[in-house]
């Protein structure tokens, strides 16, 4: 049978309630996934990707 601490029960409660309460459902994705570690750094993430799809979307329809 596990054990499981008080302590350890009340970080996961709270962690679930902080990523499911402030953010949207992608950058909730991104963070549970666990390529970033905060709501600005999932930001940043899909920033950087959109820039480098339209990148390539230009580089593609100018040829």
């Amino acid at each position: 049978m596990p054990v499981q601490f008080e302590e350890e029960q009340n970080f996961n409660d709270s962690y679930n309630k902080s990523i499911s309460k402030s953010n949207s459902g992608l950058t909730a994705w991104i963070i549970k996934k666990g390529w970033a570690k905060d709501e600005k750094g999932a930001n940043s993430m899909m920033i950087i990707v959109t820039i480098i799809c339209f990148a390539l979307a230009i580089f593609v329809f100018t040829r």
